[in-house]
C-alpha cells in the first residue's frame, strides 16, 4: 500500500490491491475512489501544486486524475521491458 499527503496536506491519497487509488479529505473524513487501473496501482505522485495525482500501475500504465472530483484525466501506456 502506497500513501501520500496533498502539498497542501488537506487530502489523503492511498492505493488499495483491487486497481484503485482512494482519496479522503483529512478534515470532514469523507472521500472518492479513483478506478481505473486493471493491475495493482504501485507508486503514487501529486502535481506540485496538488491539482493532480499520478498512478502507475502493475498494468503498465501511469495514470492522471483530478483531484478535486477524480476525474481520469489522462492515460500513459508504457513500453514493455524484458
Amino acid at each position: 500500500v502506497d500513501l501520500g499527503f496533498a502539498p497542501s496536506g488537506e487530502w489523503l491519497v492511498g492505493v488499495d490491491g483491487r486497481g484503485r487509488a482512494l482519496r479522503f479529505d483529512v478534515e470532514v473524513g469523507e472521500g472518492f475512489v479513483m478506478r481505473g487501473h486493471s493491475g495493482l496501482p504501485s507508486a503514487l505522485a501529486f502535481a506540485p501544486d496538488g491539482s493532480r495525482l499520478y498512478s502507475a500501475g502493475l498494468d503498465q500504465t501511469v495514470r492522471a486524475w483530478a483531484t478535486d472530483h477524480g476525474r481520469l484525466e489522462a492515460i500513459w501506456r508504457l513500453p514493455s521491458f524484458g
